[in-house]
């Protein structure tokens, strides 16, 4: 997609609408080879715990990159927002594991899990561009949380998307966090690519 002359919220709305319009058998498809194309990348960071998130409004399913990392003992977690204008936080977190429903109606470990400090992230978006930016659902709480991670020690950060999200360029602020690489079911792109 060219999304130079479009806004966020331009970008937002089209894409969206492109990955909720994937046939369910195709957007499973994409999600075991976009699984394929990040585990190799996250084992070579050697991680003791992965953030994932569970996917909604069209969002490529993380659940067989979750079972990937499972199988290979990592330790997982969620994401769970403790305020609207705060960093997210992790809780330990397993597949098939029970999860709440949180901020936004997104499910979330239970607030009694472990808190986790994980080593790799993968991150949601709506759209990315091969030099590592991410647009994200605009409320900041991946923004938030990288910065802050960053500022302490270097976490590895991965999104995982649809090829189809991959756009030429994207608005980018001063605030915003790149990744260090995105998974599709095309492959992996390391960001600065």
């Amino acid at each position: 997609m060219t999304a130079s002359a479009l806004s966020k919220t331009e970008i937002r709305r089209v894409m969206r609408a492109s990955r909720s319009a994937l046939p369910p058998a195709l957007a499973a498809e994409a999600a075991q080879l976009a699984a394929e194309a990040a585990e190799d990348w996250i084992i070579d960071h050697n991680p003791e715990c992965v953030a994932l998130y569970c996917a909604l409004g069209g969002e490529i399913d993380p659940a067989p990159l979750a079972e990937r990392l499972a199988l290979e003992g990592i330790q997982l977690a969620l994401p769970a927002v403790v305020a609207p204008d705060r960093p997210l936080a992790f809780r330990a977190w397993q597949p098939g594991g029970p999860v709440m429903t949180g901020f936004a109606g997104i499910p979330e470990p239970m607030a009694d899990a472990a808190p986790m400090i994980p080593d790799v992230i993968v991150v949601p978006l709506i759209a990315f561009s091969r030099d590592g930016h991410r647009l994200g659902s605009g409320m900041g709480f991946y923004d938030r949380t990288l910065g802050r991670l960053a500022a302490r020690n270097r976490v590895a950060t991965i999104g995982l998307a649809f090829a189809l999200q991959e756009s030429d360029a994207l608005p980018v602020e001063p605030h915003d966090v790149p990744l260090d690489a995105v998974a599709t079911e095309n492959g992996l792109i390391l960001g600065g690519a």
